[in-house]
């Protein structure tokens, strides 16, 4: 099983991206993680008072998850869980735990990918992509890569037991 991280602004056109890279896997079963950062809290008030709400809770949206929902329900035989994921930070060293504990394969991000800050909080996650030593593509010529990636990934999978995840919103079953 191939675990793919792809970011998100959390709109219906982010998950057109998403078609895009399940049509290239020709037939292969993936694990989608829909990715968007956000820094933590900067004012001592949220922090006492708890008054800041967990950004994620701002930006989702029903249309995403419909959409969402519909291209699994679309692809079942690719698709195996889609879930949107997020980390609260902004260091290499976190997002670098958040790959290993969700044992992401492959990044994914599309040619004309451009960020969008959804909230006051949002971060680019690129500079992330860029230093991690994950497979990071944002190339038009996706699917050829894609299917050697994917090859090697399968020669070298290991089964193991799922964690509990805490940073995680199952969108559709």
């Amino acid at each position: 099983m191939t675990n793919l991280l792809i970011p998100t602004d959390c709109s219906v056109n982010s998950v057109k991206n998403v078609e895009q890279v399940v049509k290239s896997l020709g037939g292969r079963k993936v694990n989608i993680v829909l990715f968007h950062a956000f820094n933590l809290p900067t004012s001592s008030l949220d922090l006492i008072t708890g008054a800041h709400k967990h950004p994620y809770n701002e930006v989702m949206n029903e249309n995403f998850r419909q959409a969402c929902k519909q291209l699994k329900d679309r692809y079942p035989q690719n698709i195996q869980r889609i879930n949107f994921k997020y980390m609260l930070g902004d260091t290499l060293g976190l997002f670098r735990n958040f790959a290993d504990a969700n044992d992401i394969d492959m990044i994914y991000v599309p040619e004309a990918y451009n960020y969008t800050k959804i909230h006051e909080r949002s971060i680019n996650p690129l500079s992330f992509f860029n230093k991690c030593g994950i497979p990071f593509y944002k190339l038009p010529v996706f699917e050829t890569i894609t299917r050697e990636v994917v090859e090697e990934t399968r020669e070298t999978e290991l089964s193991y037991e799922a964690q509990p995840e805490l940073a995680t919103i199952s969108i559709g079953k």
